[in-house]
């Protein structure tokens, strides 16, 4: 815990980057879930699948050696992004899909309560879990953690920037800064060429997260 609490915001810039440049994917919009599928050549399963001749809207995918995943929003004639957000998961080893929803998402900065519906961004895998990035306004978004039976553990406001292994407990970590703050914090760094210093628990720009 210690360790994560110490995070800089030069972790936090390159965190972000990081995470920009995984295999999480935007989706077409206006598909179908099954023409998106269809396209990844991956095996439609009705029983498990019930949004297949839905169109689907605002979402993200992530392919790896392991698995195929997908985080969606179903259109509907308000147009507006109402929830669930629909997850898909297909296991490549197994041959096996799996589905969730996520209904209510509300993640806590200071004593206010974030409202995390909003489009999902990218997606993380992890041993454990499955986090989605979400977008709710131009400068915040939320990281929603799933356990690996698509259940929601946690919303937290901000970003993730690191996930850490310990004694066999695996712990996702968020920093809440504002893209601004990071900005100027490194901008007055580079100009007085100094190393970025860690923040402390206590630093009034980033708190702790879950664990």
């Amino acid at each position: 815990m210690s360790l994560f609490c110490k995070w800089n915001v030069l972790a936090a810039f390159a965190a972000g980057l990081a995470l920009a440049a995984l295999l999480g994917r935007a989706q077409g919009e206006g598909k179908t879930l099954r023409e998106v599928l269809a396209a990844e050549k991956l095996p439609l399963d009705a029983n498990t699948l019930h949004n297949l001749d839905a169109k689907i809207s605002s979402g993200a995918e992530l392919h790896d050696a392991e698995q195929f995943v997908t985080a969606y929003y179903v259109l509907d004639s308000t147009g507006q992004l109402n929830p669930p957000i629909f997850v898909d998961v297909y296991d490549r080893s197994a041959g096996r899909w799996k589905s969730g929803e996520i209904k209510a998402a509300v993640a806590k900065d200071e004593s206010v309560d974030v409202d995390c519906f909003g489009s999902v961004l990218a997606i993380a895998a992890f041993p454990d879990s499955l986090v989605l990035e979400t977008h709710i306004n131009p400068s915040a978004g939320c990281e929603l953690v799933l356990s690996r039976d698509l259940k929601l553990k946690t919303s937290l406001y901000g970003w993730m920037v690191g996930h850490f292994v310990d004694g066999g407990m695996s712990t996702i970590a968020a920093r809440f800064i504002s893209r601004r703050f990071i900005r100027r914090r490194l901008r007055f760094m580079i100009r007085r060429r100094e190393r970025i210093s860690p923040f402390s628990r206590t630093d009034r720009y980033g708190k702790c997260g879950y664990t």
